[in-house]
């Protein structure tokens, strides 16, 4: 993400309605990202060890 970030704000940042722009392009970059995690957080909970650090994580993750 911050190198999505940079780009924007050196490419965009003249642009009136920069916060539009930021705000399309974070939507479209970060929602196959964040899916990606979600898929990753399902799968691997099933082969974590419950109480485990791994374990822990992955049950906050899946709530968030």
């Amino acid at each position: 993400m911050p190198k999505i970030e940079k780009a924007m704000k050196e490419k965009h940042t003249e642009n009136k309605d920069y916060y539009d722009i930021r705000y399309k392009i974070r939507k479209e970059k970060s929602i196959p990202l964040l899916e990606g995690f979600i898929e990753f957080v399902a799968k691997d909970i099933l082969k974590a060890i419950t109480k485990s650090a791994l374990g822990k994580v992955l049950k906050y993750a899946k709530m968030l």
